[in-house]
Parts: C-alpha cells; structure tokens; sequence
C-alpha cells in the first residue's frame, strides 16, 4: 500500500548529540593580589608607625637638685667596698649591705679596694686587719651597719669607730691617728721590699699568715712582696734594689743566710724583724729600724770579713 511504501522511504532518525560540558570559571582576581607567575604570598600591610615621643617638660629647680642629690648617693654607695674580719658573715649581713648598695670584699688581692673595715670589739689582730689599717678610710662595728640599713645609704662613720684601749695599748698605736694618716695617702713600707725568710715559713711556731695574705699586708702598706728571694731584681713587681732596702720577715736572733744576701744584691736588708715587730710597725706607722732603734740587725747579721792573707 501507499502508507507502506512512504514509511519505507522515510530516512532513520539519527540520535540527539550529548551536551557539552560548560568550561569552569576562571578564578577571580583580587586587587589586593600579586602573582608573579607563582603561587606567591599576599603582601604584608605596612606598620603603623608610632607617634613621637612628646617631650617632657624641664624639672623644676628643686626636683633637679633632688634628683642631683640622688644620683650622687647612688655613686657614693656604689663606691663602699666592706671587708669583714672576726664576723660570721651570713645573708642577715649581707641583705644589710646591699640595702645601702654596699659591695663585700673577699680574696687577699681585692683588699686593696676595701673602704670600710667592719670588725667586732675587743679588736682581733687579723690579717684582714692588718692589712684594712692601710688602705681603708673606716674602721666600724657592725651597728654601723644596721644604722646603715635602716637610713637606706652609708652613714656617718666617726661615731661608730670600734675603741679597745686595751689592744691599742698593747699594740702600741692609736687607731684614729692611723686612720688620719693612712687617709692622708701614708704608705708606711713605701719604698721597701719584704721578704719572707724560707726559714720562718717552715717554723710551725711562727705563725704567720698565709703568702697570700702577706702579699696583701705588704702591698697595701706600700712594700714590693718578695716570697722568694731567688733572683729578687727580676721577681720583683718594682724599681730594683728598692730605695729604703729590704725587710727580712723572719727571726732576728738567726743571723741572716748569705745566700739570701747574694741573691737580693745590690739590694741592703734594712731590717731583719720578727712578726711582733712588723705589725706595730704597720698599725703605728712609725719604723723602729728608720728611727735608729735595734729592729735591724744588718751590722750585726753581716757575715764576718775575709781575712787578708799575710804575705810571705
């Protein structure tokens, strides 16, 4: 039929192509980016910067001269150096010290520095002592001390200077006249050398201080310190031979050892003393040997002369 013959002839539907998928967006681009062909780190933002420091008015002449008077306290406690003999220093003492800004002095080499001798009553011939006497502008107690940490700064120290008449008297020294003179810039060994006899170090009843502290003891009262006499002129820290000769620590009814003469040459021992001399002399000030009287027994030590031979 008709209808048979058309619907052969019509062409086969061809099938709805798929959709194509839609490209994705590209990514927005912010203003307050910058790319450099990576993935690059936004910039910092810049730093606020500060306002200026608004100056500050000019102190008034009483502040000025109060703030003046306060710096002046803190250089004068910045300048107290304490060496303490014959106390048991614990952190009672110490917290006293630094209150008023007080520093503590220790080792034998540092007592050169001290300015204050804090030392108990009666007094104690210590080497600490022995050797403050030269150097130190107080000596004090240790009420000296409290009174100082109650006022927050160093007080006056001449009414706290420790007085033992007994020991004085001993002794044979006034202690306020030696302050006098030692702050006075008085050196009573300037000019000498001492040097321990080998022989007296050995002596279990001798007594003496360690070398260290007779270091110190000799320095701060103005002498070259001489622990060996081998080779003196090189050992020794000064001009040599000294101007006023050397003081022979030892004991003076053994007659100086030739060896030490040789050795300590062109060098004269001046004096040849035992340690009971040697310490007044340091508390007095006043040299028994450079007023004419018998602590040196130079003559009297010398070896005895050759005899010249008699020609036949």
């Amino acid at each position: 039929s008709s209808e048979s013959e058309a619907a052969e002839a019509e062409p086969p539907r061809r099938k709805p192509a798929a959709r194509r998928a839609k490209p994705a967006a590209a990514p927005a681009i912010h203003d307050d980016f910058e790319f450099d062909g990576g993935d690059a780190a936004p910039a910092p933002a810049p730093r606020a910067r500060k306002p200026a420091a608004k100056k500050r008015p000019p102190l008034s002449p009483v502040r000025a001269a109060d703030a003046e008077a306060r710096e002046k306290r803190q250089r004068r406690a910045s300048n107290i150096k304490v060496l303490f003999t014959a106390v048991d220093v614990t952190d009672k003492e110490r917290a006293m010290l630094s209150a008023f800004g007080g520093v503590q002095v220790k080792a034998p080499r540092e007592w050169r520095e001290a300015t204050h001798l804090v030392c108990p009553v009666p007094l104690k011939r210590t080497p600490k002592f022995l050797a403050a006497v030269s150097v130190v502008e107080h000596v004090v107690t240790l009420d000296w001390l409290r009174q100082s940490e109650q006022m927050a700064r160093a007080v006056d120290a001449a009414d706290y200077v420790p007085r033992d008449k007994t020991a004085e008297r001993n002794w044979r020294f006034d202690l306020e006249e030696t302050l006098a003179r030692t702050r006075n810039g008085e050196k009573c060994l300037a000019g000498y050398a001492l040097l321990l006899d080998h022989r007296a170090r050995r002596d279990p009843r001798a007594g003496l201080p360690t070398d260290d502290e007779l270091k110190a003891i000799a320095e701060c009262a103005g002498a070259q310190w001489l622990l060996n006499p081998t080779k003196a002129g090189r050992r020794s820290t000064g001009p040599w031979p000294p101007r006023h000769g050397v003081v022979l620590l030892g004991d003076p009814k053994i007659a100086v050892d030739r060896f030490i003469r040789d050795q300590i040459a062109p060098a004269a021992i001046a004096a040849h003393v035992d340690k009971e001399t040697l310490w007044s002399a340091i508390l007095s000030k006043d040299l028994p040997w450079a007023a004419g009287g018998d602590a040196s027994d130079d003559g009297a030590a010398a070896p005895p002369p050759k005899r010249a031979r008699a020609r036949p």
